[in-house]
C-alpha cells in the first residue's frame, strides 16, 4: 500500500506553539508531529511509521494491524451495515455488540418486535473477525 500525505490545518496559536516546541526540542516541526501522532494511542494504531517530506508534510503508512468489527443486520430490511469502530480483542467487539443489543431491545422491545428469536424483527449484530468470519451475538438471556 502506497504511503499516504497527512496535511494538517491548524490555528496560528497551535502552529506558533509546535514551532516553538519543536525549536525547544531540536526537532522540525515535521518530526515534531510525527512524534506527537506515533505518541496517540487512537491515532498510532492507525500508522506504523512517518516521514517528513520536503514541503513539511508527514506521511503515515496505515498498520497491518487486525482488527475486529461489528456488522449488523436489519431484517426488517434485509440489509447488512458496518458499524464504524474497530476494536483490539474479540471481547471489546463482543462488549460493544452487546451493547449495541440493549440499544435495540430500548428501541425495538422484544414485547412488539419478536426480539432476537428466529421470527424477531429487530436488528442482528455480528462480530467480524480478521479473517472475515462472523458470529451471531445475542443476547445473555432469551
Amino acid at each position: 500500500m502506497a504511503d499516504k500525505k497527512i496535511s494538517i490545518s491548524v490555528p496560528e496559536e497551535v502552529d506558533a506553539a509546535l514551532r516553538a516546541l519543536s525549536i525547544s526540542k531540536g526537532l522540525n516541526k515535521s518530526k515534531l508531529i510525527e512524534n506527537l501522532l506515533r505518541n496517540n494511542e487512537q491515532i498510532a494504531r492507525f500508522i506504523r511509521a512517518g516521514k517528513a517530506d520536503e514541503g513539511g508534510g508527514v506521511y503515515a503508512v496505515p498498520a497491518s494491524k487486525e482488527e475486529y468489527r461489528l456488522q449488523g443486520y436489519d431484517t426488517f430490511g434485509g440489509e447488512w451495515y458496518t458499524l464504524p469502530n474497530s476494536y483490539n480483542t474479540e471481547s471489546e467487539a463482543e462488549e460493544a455488540a452487546r451493547e449495541k443489543l440493549k440499544e435495540i431491545e430500548r428501541l425495538q422491545p422484544s414485547s412488539s418486535s419478536g426480539g432476537q428469536y428466529p421470527t424477531g424483527i429487530q436488528d442482528r449484530f455480528y462480530i467480524v473477525y480478521p479473517d472475515g468470519t462472523k458470529r451471531r451475538i445475542l443476547p445473555k438471556k432469551m
